[in-house]
């Protein structure tokens, strides 16, 4: 009833919390200390005391121990409850005179007619301005009608869940913009929307399978509206999205740093860069470890910070606070959507006889500024959260399609400039973040590369010129061909046509994993040290020495997947004689060459050795060729005739001697070390390929591994691509043979 009775251009000061529920204003009551007089707080106040007179008095509301200071400050006649009477105050011009009612009375209730009088006792409210600044619109026939109709609306919609029905939730921001366009109510423009595309959401919305059908975006291709509000933004609060995405195989979360590492400071893996600690971040990350930690504890949180780096990229938990916060925003204002109507329809018709039309215009002022004031709060709400989501998406989206935009310029300058003096650069770049980008994204095809030499396409340039076998020539030119092909799709592809999920681009995809396919093999085959053993290698599958059932165990394990009438026992044999055998023979006829190089006094090659191209560097090889030196023809016949598995050379020998029977223990001993440093590990051809070409986590040196695991990484990175290597050589080998 205060409220009612009193002047709009009274601010109420009190230690009563005042709060506007659906069932209406309620009090709850705190201590029954008087609130220090002289400072105005509120808004309201403040905008009600700029004038020289400041006016102020003190009642009490309620009786016994409900009994409540409240305190009036007005710059005119401020008429109170208390029987119709004026209550003396003092004129003042400092704000912090404050005249007080000492009578110990409560004031008395007021009846319907004592309200009926006081109320023309105000002044005449037309034309009034509300304490907003702005001027109230008058409330004609038509408007009330108007109004009338989109309040009853928007109540049967309030009555909707709207999460069960989102589609509700469209037309309960339609009506209330429509009661906002009527009131005239001052909105926040949207400003900071613009630069934002439609498209970004379009994209966004595809991690939303249960909101995008519900979106109602704007056409892709358009700018954001500076007007409005857009139901997407009031979906996300009210279907509670944990907004946790996954783009590129990056885990996009709200920041839980605090929690995996306890006592630290800041995010590991922060989105936006906001640095949130006071010291220096480790690697990059703006979080702070605690300092009370030992030298093995803070390795062990480092790799993990690292870790958590690669793969992760934490949101601000302030998205979070703002997302809850209008959300019960918005269903606070639906819940007071009742009381709104009622309060409505409680203002009679100015139209009445004069006694009411003034108060008639006190509701009508009173139910205005009650809605515009709740308006704005949820306006404000809104705005704080669409300004921050809007940035994390774009960012998000951009982060997502960078790795695109940034080889489009130096792409279109290969396909258009083909003279451009900077053309070895635009390649490198290109070549850079290819790489980059495939640290993200498998594009599903067998091969992740992901280093890209720019030498390699310079390489398959000069062997194109230069000429040389035709299957190696052949190869070197759909290595350029599907580069140019690469650089082409990304010259004409569309920036909002790029899906955020690199893999989901189906030109790209295809480019990407037909580049791999042949660059994988061009890696380890376009190198001079490569193409000279091939001579080599053809120079000894044509000796006579090596029988025709080897080579055909050998075509067998290249093109076993070809040939489906192979068993699975002809199969294993023929990858045996692959990696197992050939390599042996092969290592071992080249250190026969050495020591025969040796005897004579010759130079020994450095080049086209099997040793520098497929084996391991350590002093097992002297060690093997100090064994070997000591072998004659004969010997040498014999143990190599025991690798191939022919033992007719020891068929004569029964080995009843012990002399025979420790020769044969001792190749058995040496057939065990050549396997050690020659041999590869059998396996499908296919499978080595894509193996030595996978992405190795293992490999990527953080600075927090070991030494003991950086080396043995790098040995098995070696290993591999020996393996894959030697795979390479065969085919061309024997494709040409």
């Amino acid at each position: 009833e205060l409220f009612g009775l009193t002047p709009r251009r009274v601010a109420v000061r009190s230690r009563v919390l005042l709060q506007r529920t659906p069932q209406g204003v309620k009090g709850v009551l705190t201590p029954k200390e008087l609130l220090a007089a002289g400072h105005l707080h509120t808004e309201a106040a403040a905008a009600d005391s700029f004038s020289k007179v400041c006016c102020k008095t003190t009642h009490y509301v309620g009786g016994g121990e409900a009994r409540v200071p409240i305190e009036l400050v007005d710059v005119a006649r401020v008429w109170t409850p208390s029987g119709g009477r004026t209550v003396a105050k003092s004129r003042d011009r400092r704000c912090g005179a404050v005249a007080v009612d000492h009578s110990d009375e409560p004031t008395a209730p007021v009846s319907p007619a004592a309200h009926q009088g006081a109320t023309s006792m105000m002044p005449d409210c037309s034309g009034a301005t509300s304490r907003l600044g702005r001027e109230l619109v008058e409330l004609t026939p038509e408007l009330r009608q108007e109004l009338k109709t989109h309040l009853n609306n928007l109540q049967s919609i309030c009555r909707s869940d709207f999460r069960s029905h989102p589609r509700s939730l469209k037309f309960f921001l339609k009506e209330l913009h429509e009661i906002c366009e009527l009131l005239e109510a001052p909105l926040i423009e949207r400003s900071y929307r613009d630069g934002y595309g439609s498209h970004m959401l379009h994209h966004f919305v595809q991690l939303l399978p249960n909101i995008k059908d519900h979106a109602e975006l704007p056409p892709a291709g358009e700018n954001l509206p500076r007007k409005g509000w857009l139901v997407l933004t009031t979906l996300l609060t009210l279907a509670q999205v944990p907004w946790e995405f996954k783009y590129n195989s990056l885990l996009h979360k709200v920041c839980n740093c605090r929690t995996l590492f306890p006592g630290s400071d800041g995010c590991a893996a922060p989105f936006l860069g906001e640095r949130m600690g006071t010291g220096t971040g480790w690697g990059g990350a703006a979080v702070t470890l605690p300092k009370a930690l030992t030298s093995t504890q803070r390795a062990a949180l480092e790799a993990k910070v690292h870790m958590l780096h690669r793969s992760e990229r934490h949101f601000p938990i302030r998205l979070v606070e703002l997302s809850n916060s209008l959300r019960a925003r918005i269903l606070d204002f639906a819940a007071q959507v009742p009381s709104f109507v009622e309060d409505f329809l409680a203002i009679p018709e100015l139209t009445l006889p004069p006694s009411r039309v003034s108060s008639g215009r006190q509701l009508w002022e009173r139910f205005t500024l009650q809605v515009m004031s709740e308006v704005s709060v949820l306006d404000r709400s809104y705005a704080l959260f669409e300004r921050l989501y809007l940035s994390v998406i774009s960012k998000l989206i951009g982060d997502a399609v960078e790795p695109i935009l940034g080889m489009t310029g130096p792409s279109g300058t290969l396909v258009h400039a083909p003279l451009d003096p900077f053309r070895e650069v635009q390649t490198a770049v290109i070549c850079q973040r290819l790489g980059l980008m495939k640290r993200q994204v498998h594009f599903g095809g067998p091969h992740h590369l992901v280093h890209f030499d720019p030498d390699l396409l310079v390489k398959a340039h000069r062997v194109v010129q230069m000429g040389t076998y035709a299957e190696v020539c052949s190869l070197a030119e759909r290595l350029l061909e599907k580069f140019k092909a690469l650089c082409r799709v990304l010259v004409d592809i569309k920036v909002e046509h790029i899906r955020p999920e690199l893999r989901d681009n189906p030109e790209l995809r295809t480019a990407v994993v037909e580049l791999e396919a042949v660059w994988a093999e061009c890696q380890f085959l376009l190198q001079q040290d490569s193409l000279d053993f091939v001579r080599q290698l053809l120079d000894f599958l044509r000796a006579s020495s090596i029988s025709d059932s080897l080579k055909w165990m050998l075509r067998l394990a290249l093109e076993g997947q070809a040939r489906g009438e192979v068993s699975e026992e002809e199969q294993k044999q023929a990858r045996t004689t692959l990696f197992d055998t050939l390599p042996t023979l092969v290592y071992l006829d080249e250190v026969r060459d050495d020591i025969a190089l040796e005897s004579q006094g010759k130079s020994l090659g450095t080049c086209c050795r099997f040793r520098e191209l497929f084996c391991p560097k350590d002093d097992r090889h002297h060690t093997l060729r100090r064994d070997f030196a000591k072998f004659d023809d004969q010997r040498y016949s014999k143990f190599r005739a025991f690798l191939l598995g022919d033992n007719s050379v020891l068929a004569d020998e029964n080995l009843d001697s012990a002399s025979e029977r420790g020769q044969l223990k001792y190749f058995g001993m040496l057939h065990k070390q050549l396997r050690e440093i020659a041999a590869f590990p059998p396996d499908d051809p296919q499978v080595v390929l894509r193996v030595a070409t996978a992405l190795d986590d293992d490999f990527v040196d953080s600075g927090c591994q070991a030494d003991v695991v950086v080396r043995e990484a790098k040995r098995k990175r070696l290993a591999n691509e020996a393996r894959a290597r030697w795979v390479c050589v065969q085919r061309i080998a024997q494709a040409v043979e």
